[in-house]
């Protein structure tokens, strides 16, 4: 049987009761250290709706909210060795889901203002469309 991470570590809330977090084998975690796809597999099965549902608060956009949803777990993987197995791994993911989110609009953000800062509407005008005002009724010479 696969030992829990400490046993289903207790967690005290507001209320003074205790309730049961992260109930991650230990063995999931160090397997994602050494790189093991099934167990990289199994952390992103368990937290895929729960973190999707992260990402779906920052966009209404579903596509955009698994693209983030992607690159976080890619980031969770790649960053297995800093988890520190003090705090709950669940709330380590979701940090790292929310962070992934934030940076993923703050760059959205600065390509749209530099487009803006670089073009203006008069570089977009169509040569063959009348310009708005010209009158229809004028004859060409």
């Amino acid at each position: 049987m696969a030992t829990i991470l400490e046993k289903e570590r207790l967690s005290p809330t507001w209320s003074g009761m205790e309730v049961a977090v992260d109930p991650i084998p230990v063995e999931l975690i160090d397997g994602c250290l050494t790189g093991d796809r099934r167990c990289q597999q199994r952390i992103y099965e368990t937290f895929y709706g729960k973190m999707l549902a992260v990402c779906l608060r920052y966009t209404k956009n579903t596509d955009q909210a698994k693209d983030i949803l992607q690159d976080g777990f890619i980031k969770v993987f790649r960053s297995m060795d800093r988890f520190n197995r003090e705090g709950s791994f669940e709330g380590w993911v979701r940090r790292i889901m929310v962070n992934t989110a934030i940076d993923h609009f703050r760059r959205s953000k600065n390509s749209y203002l530099l487009l803006g800062e670089d073009q203006s509407i008069e570089d977009h005008g169509d040569p063959d469309v009348e310009e708005p005002f010209d009158d229809p009724t004028e004859e060409e010479e």
